[in-house]
């Protein structure tokens, strides 16, 4: 089919880490307000090697269940899906989700004294050598991976595989890391997950500083299709600082992104990006950052769909947060050509879109149109003329041949 993907969507979801089963807590017809309201086309769905194999050579069957059924769920709402392998602070052994408490020596555990700030526990020795072991000896993620992927064949829902989240670099430096540990590991891991899945893409992720625009040395030794995939979380709203309004800062931490991706050839998708709603500015920020991300016509999935952080997109009621009202916009879902650029005016709610079709690639042209940001209904003018149709928040276009240059705006 070929085209231009620029997937759009969230993470699935961070009151999984709390739940006995690792799952999140999915309402009926979730995945369809995210398609249709929101106008998503992606989530990034968390699974955990600690609920897949809760002790050492007893694999959950019941689990594998429940994230197929995830996945189809989100494939019938018409949503891609990145399976992310998700971690934080290693996993159980520290008190939290991920790697499974057998993976790592019990004195690691015993030695650990959690620090104030859960993110500083990286910097505890303990937590560096366990993610050393797993360095050396990543064989039993590529069980898990070769269990999920399994588990998964035959899905037509499945963008990618994020190998894992936020990979530490342990005791080693984080440039070192990720110029020699990292890209065999993900390799390792990409292999696994191929087994079953040949043709599906891999995210690769750095060691998280990159996340704060520091860049990354990472050499990509996972054949293709791969993906670029980055975290984004500036320092001064993570640390509750707040948003100065420093647009250009903001453009730079992206560059360097874009820079990083170019150099290893793979497209880019942020796999995670998000404020806490009690950060000063955090709206402002998202919706900079949404601009900045429309600029450069890149993907980005938002942390966290969730009520129970305070990067929620919706609250318990199900209504949705000042924070989603920030970052919900059209976009282009699928390009049938070259993309030229596209911008969302919302004083006028009104978005513009251009390309150049290709013959080369075959199907249709899909925008993301929205709810909350059309909630009078949606005006289609395509210049020239042409065919479209709108259909559960998307507007569909097929390949008429040269540029395209479309206007979508509410009724009102």
């Amino acid at each position: 089919m070929g085209g231009v993907l620029i997937p759009r969507g969230t993470n699935v979801a961070a009151d999984a880490k709390h739940a006995s089963d690792r799952l999140p807590r999915v309402a009926a017809g979730l995945f369809d307000r995210l398609r249709e309201e929101l106008g998503f086309d992606t989530v990034r769905l968390l699974v955990f090697w600690d609920a897949l194999e809760p002790a050492p050579g007893r694999w959950s069957a019941s689990y594998l269940t429940a994230l197929r059924r995830l996945v189809d769920d989100a494939g019938r709402a018409g949503l891609s899906v990145v399976i992310d392998m998700h971690q934080d602070v290693f996993g159980e052994g520290f008190g939290h989700a991920g790697v499974p408490e057998h993976a790592a020596p019990g004195v690691l555990y015993d030695a650990f004294r959690p620090p104030r700030r859960w993110a500083l526990s990286y910097l505890e020795l303990p937590v560096m050598r366990a993610f050393d072991g797993l360095w050396r000896d990543p064989s039993g993620l590529a069980d898990a991976w070769a269990r999920i992927a399994a588990a998964l064949r035959g899905s037509e829902a499945l963008l990618a595989a994020d190998l894992l989240n936020e990979p530490h670099w342990g005791t080693d430096a984080p440039a070192s890391f990720e110029r020699s540990t990292l890209p065999e590991v993900q390799a390792a891991l990409a292999d696994a997950v191929r087994g079953a899945l040949p043709d599906l893409a891999v995210a690769l992720e750095p060691a998280p500083t990159a996340s704060l625009g520091l860049g990354t040395a990472l050499r990509s030794k996972v054949a293709p299709p791969a993906i670029y995939a980055p975290h984004f979380y500036p320092a001064a709203l993570e640390l509750g600082l707040g948003y100065d309004g420093d647009r250009a800062a903001l453009a730079q931490i992206l560059e360097t992104m874009c820079a990083d991706a170019e150099r290893m050839g793979l497209p880019l998708l942020i796999g995670e990006v998000g404020a806490r709603s009690d950060v000063p500015g955090s709206a402002a920020y998202l919706r900079d950052v949404y601009d900045l991300f429309d600029g450069a016509m890149v993907g980005a999935l938002q942390w966290d769909l969730s009520a129970a952080t305070p990067y929620a997109l919706l609250r318990p009621d199900g209504r949705p947060t000042r924070l989603a009202r920030a970052i919900v916009r059209p976009h282009p879902s699928r390009i049938a050509g070259v993309p030229l650029g596209f911008r969302w005016e919302p004083a006028h709610a009104r978005f513009r879109v251009s390309w150049e079709e290709s013959g080369r690639v075959q199907g249709e042209t899909v925008l993301s149109a929205p709810r909350l940001a059309f909630p009078g209904g949606i005006i289609v003018e395509v210049e020239g003329g042409g065919p479209y149709r709108v259909e559960r928040g998307r507007v569909r276009l097929p390949q008429v041949g040269g540029r395209r240059d479309v206007v979508l705006r509410d009724v009102g």
